[in-house]
């Protein structure tokens, strides 16, 4: 299912290290996806849930994810703008957008 939680990505460097108190950080095992962010990113992409990916310069983006390897991200964006693919050092967090009920 999806979380409601904000997951800093691989490669993203928090501004704050008291910032991971409230989230599940994930980082690289050896240089690969470690088997938490991999699991989790891979639920995100057979879900096809809608996502905020906030950037490090505090941009937001909306979109679903298309793939993901050990050093991007390719997004889908909802607004039929172009696709992009994301560095993930450039990712502050990314969440999932919840529909308002």
């Amino acid at each position: 299912p999806c979380s409601e939680e904000a997951i800093p990505i691989t490669g993203a460097p928090l501004s704050n290290t008291s910032e991971t108190s409230d989230h599940y950080p994930v980082g690289r095992e050896n240089g690969a996806l470690n088997a938490c962010e991999s699991s989790y990113l891979h639920s995100l992409m057979e879900e096809g849930c809608e996502l905020v990916f906030m950037l490090q310069q505090d941009e937001m983006i909306i979109g679903r994810l298309a793939w993901y390897d050990e050093g991007c991200l390719k997004v889908i964006r909802t607004d039929g703008s172009p696709s992009l693919v994301i560095l993930k050092r450039s990712l502050k967090y990314l969440y999932e957008l919840r529909p308002a009920e």
